[in-house]
Parts: structure tokens; sequence; C-alpha cells
């Protein structure tokens, strides 16, 4: 699996490297964060990746500091809308990098990865959206 990121943020820039590459062990890990830093629509992203994508990396953010998914700036509500429209069945990654950040001490972190499980839940429509083999 190969993330956009660094030299390729964008969903066309992960597709060019993975069908240069040609193998069909090679899919796509698409961080939604990354490819909206980079001006790229989300819901085109997804669908320029097509069947390559097997992850959809998610986080939200608030004047650039982490906070619980739904209560940032990123329209993650968004990502969900367009990842049910393409009928994407593979797996949706909550990044909090709050939980890794030594300032992180007093925040309760178990309480917001509770709160954003709800939340993608609730999102997804109450189905769990796990990875299909293909």
């Amino acid at each position: 699996m190969l993330e956009n990121g660094g030299s390729f943020n964008t969903a066309v820039d992960l597709a060019e490297i993975i069908d240069a590459v040609g193998s069909p062990l090679l899919t796509a890990c698409y961080s939604a964060p990354v490819a909206a830093a980079a001006g790229e629509n989300i819901a085109n992203g997804i669908y320029v990746l097509g069947e390559r994508l097997v992850n959809v990396k998610i986080k939200d953010l608030h004047q650039g500091k982490p906070v619980a998914l739904g209560t940032g700036d990123l329209k993650v509500r968004d990502t969900f809308a367009a990842l049910t429209k393409a009928g994407y069945s593979g797996w949706v990654t909550y990044e909090f990098d709050r939980a890794w950040l030594p300032t992180a001490a007093n925040v309760d972190v178990a309480s917001i990865l509770t709160q954003c499980a709800k939340t993608m839940y609730e999102w997804s429509g109450g189905k769990r959206v796990m990875a299909t083999s293909r």
C-alpha cells in the first residue's frame, strides 16, 4: 500500500505511480488531509483512485491543532459522504496526532478516540466498514 504525501500529494500523483508499477499487489492509501492541503477535491480523488483505493486516512484540525472528529475545519463529514457516494467499502483510518505529542499529557485521549469511533460509525450509516478481498 502506498500513501500520498511528500512529493506526491494528490490522488492523480498516487495513481500515476501505482499504474507505472503495474502490479495488482500495489494499492492506495489516500490521506484526505494531505490531498486537501494540496488543493485536491476529495470526492474527485476518491474517484481517480477507484479500485486502487483500500484505505482512506482522515483527521480533523482546528487552527492547525488536532481535535476530535467533526469538531475541526477539515470538512471530514464531506469525505464520508464522498466515500458513501462512491460505494467505498474499504478501511477508514482516523489519525489523532495529539495522542503522540508530549504536550497532550492533560488530554483524555481515550474519551476523544471513543467519541471519534462513535462519530465514524454514525457517519458510515451504522455500518462496519472493512476492506474486502479482490
